[in-house]
Parts: C-alpha cells; structure tokens; sequence
C-alpha cells in the first residue's frame, strides 16, 4: 500500500523483534480524542472550561490496520496468521512505525489492544482479512533523534535550539557536563519565547561533576564521577513559578539563555514530535 501516510511495522523496543504488517488490500484508521475540562455549574448555561484558553491536550490514540492475508495454500495463510499474532503478542510495549507519501519515516510508543482478529470465509480459502488494533501512547517522532552540543564559556550565553516538529517537545534531556571546579554554579536554563525555565542550586567542584533534567521522566539527576552512577537530585531543583511542567520545545526555533555555567557543556536530546 502506498499514499498517505499508514503504519508498516510494529517492534520491540530494542529493535530486535519486528512485526511486518500486511498491507494486501489495506485500510488504516487513525483515532485521538481532544481531552476536555469541561464543568456545568449550578444557573449557568453551557459549562465552566477549566482548561480556559490552554491548548487542548491530546488523549491515547488508536491506530487500526484492515488488510488481507494471501497464500498460495491454506496452510501458508494459517502459517503468515500464527506468526503475526505471536510477533506481535510478544513485543507488548513498543514501537508503531508509518511511512508517508513523501517516504518519510515516523514512531510512536504504541501498545496492541487485543489479538488481531482474523475472518475466515470457506469461499475464499486462500485469503484471510485481518484486523490489528493499537493504542498508541505518544505522538509520532521523527525517526532521528535531535541532539544540540552547546560548549559555554561564558554567563549567561544563548544558543538557538529548533523543534523541526509540528507540535510541543515535552520529554528533553539536558546534561550539563562541568569542564573543571566551579563549571557551573547553580546554573539556570529559560526558553525566552515560553517564559518557562529550571534551575538548580548544585556547584560542580570538579570536572567529573554532571547535571541531568529529564523533562519527559520528571527527573533529575547528578553524578560525581563523570556519568558512571547518578543519584537523585530533586532537592536542589525548581522550577519557573507559572507552568505545568519542567520545560518545553515549541515548533520552530527558540532561543535557550542559561546562566551559571561559565565552564560547561550543555547536550540537550529531544525526539521531534508530529501530531
């Protein structure tokens, strides 16, 4: 099947299992709700939005592949359903593939709802149409991975970071790496277009001193020994006073001021997200 953009594979999170899916005759269903806030209160027409002007957040996605097996024999239709539904029974948790018409590849996290569901006609003992159901758990990324290494050298300095995606990038990674004592000293990152930002009050005494914010865990880390084990570091952390999560990358570029690093290098890792 080719056109608009479909899903083709299902894998297992370390890529070593791989459900190809069929595409004979294929139809694909794409379904995600808006989440609503949405509260009636006592006189009051209509309802109370209490997400008020705030983007509408997205709820788990479904995505619903229709197609037909072929086999030259029954038993090659038999073997092609046994060998999907164990493939894809296995992986559980992993990543949905698709491809669009430009060829251009994507993921999602995604999950299998339920045993793909098979129809059997007696008249038509060489075909079988099938039925495979996800619930998709993310957005969909570009197939790789965005990294910005940002050698700092002076407080404050500001650097351009782009989301080439179409929608917010929520789970970052930023390492701060410190180059010697004092490489940073309770450094602070803002998005100057968001307004949101994240600090920390750590003081690297050394070069084996290291910082991690994982926006999309809601985690952060430190390690003293160059990487090799990581504590948590909550207690030293904060964040901007009005937002809702550590800190996010809007479409297109933005620039990224952080101050308290003067001896450092800042790695941020995102995957860019498509709605």
């Amino acid at each position: 099947m080719s056109g608009i953009r479909h899903i083709t594979r299902f894998e297992s999170i370390d890529g070593v299992t791989v459900a190809e899916l069929p595409e004979g005759r294929g139809e694909v269903e794409s379904v995600q709700e808006f989440r609503t806030a949405l509260e009636p209160a006592v006189g009051m027409g209509y309802a109370v939005d209490l997400h008020g002007r705030a983007p509408a957040p997205v709820g788990i996605g479904q995505e619903r592949l229709r197609a037909v097996l072929y086999g030259g024999t029954q038993a090659e239709v038999d073997s092609q359903a046994d060998a999907l539904r164990r493939v894809i029974g296995g992986i559980g948790q992993g990543r949905l593939w698709s491809v669009g018409a430009d060829g251009s590849e994507r993921w999602a996290w995604a999950r299998p709802l339920r045993m793909p569901d098979m129809t059997v006609s007696y008249e038509s003992p060489f075909t079988a149409p099938v039925v495979i159901e996800f619930a998709r758990l993310s957005d969909w990324y570009a197939p790789v991975q965005r990294e910005i290494v940002q050698q700092l050298g002076a407080s404050p300095a500001t650097f351009v970071v782009t989301n080439g995606g179409t929608a917010d990038a929520r789970a970052i990674e930023f390492l701060l790496i410190a180059k010697g004592a004092s490489g940073f000293s309770a450094p602070r990152v803002t998005n100057a277009i968001t307004g949101e930002s994240w600090a920390s009050t750590r003081v690297a005494s050394n070069a084996s001193h290291q910082l991690r914010v994982d926006t999309g865990r809601y985690a952060v880390e430190r390690s003293v020994d160059a990487g090799v084990t990581w504590e948590s570091d909550y207690s030293a952390f904060s964040t901007g006073t009005v937002q809702v999560g550590f800190m996010r990358l809007i479409p297109g570029a933005q620039n990224l001021t952080i101050t308290g690093a003067p001896n450092a290098t800042l790695l941020v890792r995102f995957d860019e997200p498509f709605r």
